[in-house]
């Protein structure tokens, strides 16, 4: 017998048994406390609505159904530092209020000013708003405002940051002597919702961030990992009708100069929602030059890295036209002439169509379909088509994705159809996502001829599956928590014919500690041994960092992550260190990365970004790119007002392989 053969036996074996360890985790869980899971809490309509500046002083308050404890979503006990949460509505808005009573009021902490940055190093509040009861996280629009008022802002579906296009809502904070309180003003309009002609129940929870202590505490408790079918609930809300239908406009005007020519477009988007369950979107001429995208590694892979997509077109309706990557990558899709989006939620049932163009060259067309079942379970099918001079390439794509308390499954179905051809792939996995342990096993396979056009490419037709497993630890002492991971998989791949295409060992070791909030450090250790068609590559990689803060003034933090071994028969050697400075509450930020690779041939790359908030609202940035001796440079300012015109100075090309003598003047309007 051959090795090959053993080697597929062995994996063979692992799938009864990745079951059994499945199964067994299941059986010998502990729940979290469920009595706080999935609260309920009834609505009460005020006539007389909040100011909204951070004192919970006005009379309505006092007649606010109060939503507490709150519970530490790791341990599922009550936090230790406890908050109270307030809520209200009206034909208008929904208002909320919180208490944040803390044992260390000296060392509440929050430095991000910009709105919509991260707030994820902050002291801060949110609501969860889930208008549809789905009891999913891709159902929720999320309102967080920091210890010193900066909101942050996630609509379902996702929406560009003018205030003209995707509403505002109010926020405001106070410090008080037993720690700090919020108010917040959320429009109904800002978000999608039913136009029922009575009162109904729709998902709500509301959260607390503490960095000093490491905890992330819910009035209904998500147990941990996150389980937002968990979430809680609003009792009786009589949500505002339909209105008249509104039509929002963006334009925008582009002059400047690059060599050998004067540069003057324009174009325009479009919103119209028909009712408040649906959005169009249309764009003309949009200006994707500008839009500075990710910075591509040069460390060795055998098949292409995806990257986010950061063009505000393909960012809109995020929820329904997140895709696989293998059947649709949307930086495949270079410039346009125009589009075109629509997308809506009818209860349970989401879709949206999406269709793009370059005039008399190309057509893209995407259409995708959604149901939720049950509290954490969905079904999806999509068709993503390309027409070209060259013929039409098209995919059908049908999945489905569940979890049952810890228990996850899904699978999926892909077919490739195009003039001279046709392939499928598919896969199934069954995983056990708990508190401390998870496992996932799963099958895949990719048969002959499926390569879409505008998806990313996946490699040789194949046939495989994996197994991991993986263990998680915290612990707390006083204000510094420790974190502990390890974790190994194992896969093996053959190609689609037969005979060995890849298989893998990988496993891993971490540990952090994050000591109040003011230092953090960590380290990772990882082991790699895999074979690819003819290769047999082995390396280790160590990942060092730290974390240190001064109160408001001053931040570093410094990464490093060193691999060696052998890839591809070669010496490999990567190396990543980087250096993060922030200055004030985020008023300067600077960063720099360097990577190193040898293998085979020496190659280097340098990153320099900063960006300088003279406001809130203004701020100048910029980025330099050297990479094996080329060398690109962008500068731009930026007049980002969340009401009226918008005014931005570019110079250079953000994503140029080298400095472009170009230089813009962007204006963004409401048309309307």
């Amino acid at each position: 017998m051959g090795s090959n053969e053993i080697d597929r036996m062995a994996f063979l074996r692992m799938v009864p048994l990745g079951l059994f360890l499945c199964f067994l985790a299941a059986g010998s869980s502990i729940a979290a406390e469920a009595d706080f899971r999935c609260r309920s809490i009834e609505a009460v309509r005020t006539s007389q609505p909040p100011k909204i500046d951070g004192i919970l002083d006005d009379p309505c308050w006092e007649k606010a159904p109060v939503a507490k404890p709150f519970i530490d979503s790791y341990t599922s006990k009550p936090a230790q530092d406890q908050t109270e949460a307030y809520v209200l509505y009206d034909e208008k808005a929904l208002y909320v209020a919180f208490k944040c009573f803390d044992s260390r009021p000296d060392l509440i902490i929050a430095r991000e000013t910009k709105r919509d940055g991260n707030p994820w190093d902050d002291d801060f509040v949110e609501v969860a708003i889930d208008p549809f009861k789905i009891g999913q996280f891709q159902g929720r629009n999320v309102f967080k405002v920091n210890a010193i008022g900066t909101q942050f802002t996630e609509i379902r579906g996702g929406r560009t940051e003018k205030t003209e296009w995707k509403g505002d809502w109010e926020a405001a904070v106070s410090r008080t002597d037993f720690g700090w309180t919020a108010e917040m003003a959320i429009p109904w309009d800002i978000m999608d919702h039913p136009s029922p002609k009575k009162p109904i129940t729709i998902g709500i929870n509301f959260g607390r961030h503490q960095p000093r202590t490491s905890t992330f505490s819910f009035w209904s408790d998500l147990g941990w990992p996150f389980h937002h079918e968990w979430n809680g609930y609003l009792v009786g809300v009589l949500l505002p009708k339909s209105k008249v239908k509104s039509l929002r406009a963006l334009f925008y005007l582009l002059g400047g100069a690059e060599p050998q020519q004067r540069v003057l477009r324009g174009g325009l988007d479009i919103r119209y929602q028909p009712s408040p369950q649906t959005n169009l979107l249309f764009t003309a001429n949009p200006d994707f030059s500008n839009v500075e995208q990710d910075v591509e590694t040069i460390d060795f892979s055998y098949l292409p890295r995806a990257y986010s997509d950061k063009r505000p077109f393909f960012q809109e309706g995020g929820e329904m036209f997140g895709l696989d990557f293998q059947d649709f990558y949307s930086r495949n899709i270079g410039r346009i002439d125009g589009g075109l989006k629509l997308y809506s939620r009818v209860g349970r049932t989401s879709f949206g169509i999406m269709d793009c163009m370059d005039i008399g060259d190309w057509n893209a067309f995407v259409a995708t379909i959604g149901r939720d079942v049950g509290r954490a379970s969905s079904l999806k099918g999509y068709i993503v088509r390309k027409d070209d001079k060259d013929g039409y390439d098209q995919v059908i794509a049908l999945k489905g994705d569940g979890r049952f308390g810890d228990l996850c499954m899904g699978a999926g179905l892909h077919g490739n159809m195009k003039e001279g051809g046709s392939g499928s792939t598919g896969g199934a996995y069954i995983g056990w996502n708990g508190k401390n342990v998870g496992m996932r096993l799963s099958l895949s396979y990719l048969s002959p001829g499926y390569k879409p056009a505008l998806g990313l490419p996946r490699g040789d037709p194949m046939k495989g599956g994996g197994f991991g497993i993986s263990y998680s630890e915290r612990w707390k002492s006083g204000e510094s928590t420790r974190f502990f991971n390890i974790g190994s998989s194992i896969g093996d791949i053959r190609y689609y014919e037969g005979g060995r295409y890849m298989s893998n060992i990988y496993s891993y070791v971490s540990f952090s500690l994050n000591r109040k909030v003011t230092e953090s450090y960590w380290c990772r250790l990882l082991f790699s041994s895999n074979s690819y068609k003819n290769f047999n590559d082995n390396y280790v990689q160590v990942s060092p960092g730290l974390l240190w803060k001064h109160k408001d003034l001053f931040s570093i933090e410094i990464r490093s992550s060193g691999s060696y071994g052998r890839r591809q028969e070669k010496k490999y050697i990567f190396l990543n260190p980087s250096i993060d400075i922030t200055i004030g509450r985020n008023v300067f930020l600077a960063r720099y990365y360097y990577e190193f690779l040898q293998h085979g041939e020496r190659r280097e790359q340098h990153v320099v970004w900063f960006n300088f908030n003279i406001t809130p609202e203004h701020g100048i940035g910029s980025r330099f790119v050297w990479r094996e001796g080329r060398w690109n440079w962008y500068f731009s300012y930026r007049q980002g007002v969340r009401k009226g015109t918008d005014a931005y100075l570019i110079v250079g090309d953000p994503n140029a392989q080298e400095f472009q003598k170009r230089a813009f003047l962007k204006l963004v309007a409401p048309a309307w």
